[in-house]
C-alpha cells in the first residue's frame, strides 16, 4: 500500500512539472509575440511625419541616425571619428548650421561634418561653386578648398537633422589650424575660379581650430534589411493600372536602386513620365518609362496590353537604414511612396515640397539657408517660392504659371499657407490663384482655363498669409495655377506687378 502511495505522489509531481513547463513556454511565446508587435508598431510610428523638436544637438557627442536596431550591424558606408568642433556657423530660431567636427582619413583626405538642424535641413543649396565654401588652412602653410556643391561624400539623415559629409579630393600633409568659410557668394580673385578671396571680410569668416583630444563619432551608415524585395504595390485609376513588383539595391554600389513593374493603360498612350523624389536630400529624377528600361526595341503602351518595365536610378549617395531610405516614385499621375529600409509602402502624411511634379519646367525655388521672409514677418523654410511668370499661351494672353503635383488619389486633403514674399511687397501686383483637379486644361490663344476648381483666391504683392484647405479626394494630378493679370512680356527687370507667391507648410493628409 505504501508503494502504491509513493507511485501516486511521483506521478502527480511529474504532471505538475510538465504543467509548469508548458505554462512557461506559452508565456514566453506570448511575450515574444508582444515584443514583435511592439517593435513593428514602433517602426511604423517612427515613419510618421514629425515636427522638429527643441532638443539641443550640441549635447550629443555621438551622431546616431539608425532608427531600427533589429537590422544587422553591417555598414554600407563607414563612419568617422573626428576632432570635435561644435562651431555654430549660422543660427536662427528655426535651426542652425554647425561644424560638428573634422579630421584626416587614412588616405590623407580632409573630412568635415556639417549639421543642418530642424527647419534648416530643408535648405536647397545651389550647385554654384561659389555657395558654401570651406577653406582649411594647414600648419604647413598650405590650404585646401571644400565646397558644398562638389565635395559631398555622404549623408546621415534623421527627422530633425541632416549631416553632410565633405571630403577633399586631394590628400594633405599638414594639420588643419584654421577654417575660412563663406555661406553665400564671395568675391573671386586670380585665375583660379574657385579660389576664395581671403580678404573679403564681409562674407568670409575665420575660425581658429585649436588642438584638442575631444572626439565626435559619426556612426556607420547601416545597410537596409534586404537589398532586394518583392513589394507588389498596385495603384490604379480610370485610365491605368500600375504595379511596382520589386526593388533591388546594388550591393556593390548602394547609391543605385532598380524597380521592376507592369503598366497597363486602357487607351494607347504616349511614353509616360517617371519622377522620383528622395526628400531627405532634395534629390529629383525625371525620365520616361520606356527610356528607363533596356528594351531591344522601342516599345509602346497599347490599350489593355501590359508592359513590363525596369527603372534604375542613381541616388548619388548610399541608401541605408535611416531617413534617407524614403522615396516617392511617380509614374504618370500614380504615386508610390516607398520606404526601402522596411520594404513597405509609406502611408504617412507627405509635405507638398516633397511631391513629384509632372512637366517640371516651372521656375520654383526652395529656401536658401536664410529662408524666405514673408509679409507676415515669418521666415519660411518648408516653402515653394515662385519666379516671375514666364509662360505665354498664345497671342493676347496673360503671363501665368502652371505646376502639376502628382498626388495619385492617395490623399484626403492639402493644408497649406499661401503667403507672399516681403522683398517684393511694393511691386503692386495682383494675381488670381487656383488649385485644379485632373481635368485642368488651358485653351490656346485664350485666357480661358478648363477644369474643376478646388480652391481659388487673390493675392497682392503685400498680402498676408492665407491658410487654405484643398479637398484631394480622387485627385491624381493637382494643378497649381496663377494668372498675373498682365499681358505677356509686361514684366521688366525691376519686378513691377510681380507677386512672390509662397506655398508654405503644405501637408497632404493620407486617406
Amino acid at each position: 500500500m505504501k508503494k502504491l502511495a509513493w507511485v501516486v505522489v511521483f506521478m502527480v509531481t511529474l504532471l505538475m512539472v510538465a504543467a509548469c513547463s508548458n505554462s512557461e513556454q506559452t508565456a514566453n511565446e506570448s511575450a515574444g509575440s508582444e515584443n514583435e508587435e511592439t517593435k513593428e508598431n514602433k517602426a511604423t510610428s517612427e515613419k510618421e511625419l514629425e515636427e522638429p523638436s527643441d532638443d539641443d544637438s550640441d549635447k550629443e557627442t555621438t551622431i546616431n541616425t539608425s532608427e531600427d536596431k533589429d537590422v544587422e550591424e553591417t555598414p554600407v558606408e563607414a563612419g568617422y571619428e573626428l576632432t570635435k568642433r561644435n562651431e555654430v556657423l549660422y543660427k536662427t530660431d528655426k535651426g542652425k548650421i554647425t561644424l560638428l567636427g573634422d579630421g584626416i582619413d587614412d588616405e590623407g583626405h580632409i573630412v568635415s561634418a556639417i549639421s543642418f538642424s530642424e527647419s534648416l535641413k530643408d535648405v536647397v543649396i545651389s550647385d554654384s561653386a561659389e555657395l558654401m565654401s570651406f577653406t582649411y588652412i594647414l600648419d604647413d602653410s598650405s590650404s585646401i578648398l571644400l565646397q558644398y556643391a562638389g565635395d559631398q561624400s555622404g549623408y546621415r539623415f534623421n527627422n530633425n537633422e541632416k549631416i553632410v559629409l565633405l571630403k577633399s579630393s586631394e590628400s594633405v600633409q599638414g594639420t588643419p589650424v584654421r577654417l575660412d568659410y563663406a555661406l553665400e557668394p564671395v568675391d573671386q580673385s586670380g585665375d583660379e575660379p574657385n579660389e576664395l578671396d581671403k580678404f573679403d571680410n564681409e562674407t568670409t569668416h575665420k575660425i581658429k581650430l585649436d588642438s584638442t583630444s575631444e572626439k565626435i563619432k559619426i556612426d556607420d551608415l547601416l545597410e537596409v534589411k534586404s537589398y532586394s524585395k518583392e513589394i507588389n504595390i498596385t495603384h490604379k485609376n480610370d485610365k491605368k493600372e500600375i504595379t511596382l513588383k520589386s526593388f533591388a539595391i546594388d550591393p556593390s554600389d548602394p547609391n543605385k536602386v532598380t524597380f521592376t513593374g507592369t503598366a497597363t493603360y486602357k487607351e494607347d498612350t504616349a511614353d509616360p513620365e517617371i519622377n522620383i523624389v528622395r526628400p531627405a536630400s532634395n534629390f529629383r529624377y525625371n525620365s520616361k518609362l520606356t527610356e528607363s528600361s533596356n528594351y531591344t526595341s522601342d516599345p509602346s503602351l497599347y490599350a489593355d496590353i501590359p508592359l513590363d518595365f525596369e527603372i534604375e536610378v542613381d541616388l548619388e549617395t548610399p541608401i541605408g537604414n535611416d531617413g534617407g531610405s524614403l522615396l516617392y516614385v511617380a509614374i504618370d499621375d500614380l504615386l508610390f511612396p516607398i520606404d526601402l529600409s522596411s520594404g513597405k509602402e509609406y502611408t504617412g502624411d507627405i509635405r507638398l515640397v516633397d511631391l513629384p511634379r509632372l512637366d517640371d519646367t516651372a521656375k520654383l525655388f526652395g529656401p536658401t539657408y536664410k529662408g524666405i521672409a514673408s509679409n507676415d514677418g515669418d521666415t519660411l523654410y518648408n516653402v515653394i517660392s515662385s519666379s516671375h511668370p514666364s509662360w505665354n499661351y498664345g497671342i493676347n494672353t496673360n503671363e501665368r504659371e502652371t505646376v502639376h503635383f502628382v498626388t495619385g488619389g492617395l490623399f484626403e486633403k492639402l493644408n497649406v499657407d499661401i503667403a507672399t514674399g516681403y522683398d517684393f511687397r511694393k511691386q503692386g501686383g495682383n494675381y488670381d490663384l487656383f488649385f485644379y483637379d485632373d481635368e485642368f486644361k488651358t485653351v490656346q490663344d485664350s485666357d480661358e482655363v478648363l477644369g474643376n476648381i478646388l480652391y481659388k483666391t487673390q493675392l497682392k504683392s503685400d498680402s498676408e498669409k492665407i491658410p487654405a484647405t484643398v479637398d484631394l479626394n480622387d485627385v491624381n494630378n493637382l494643378t497649381f495655377f496663377y494668372n498675373s493679370n498682365q499681358p505677356a512680356g509686361a514684366y521688366s527687370g525691376d519686378g513691377e506687378h510681380y507677386v512672390n507667391v509662397l506655398l508654405s507648410n503644405g501637408i497632404l493628409k493620407r486617406k
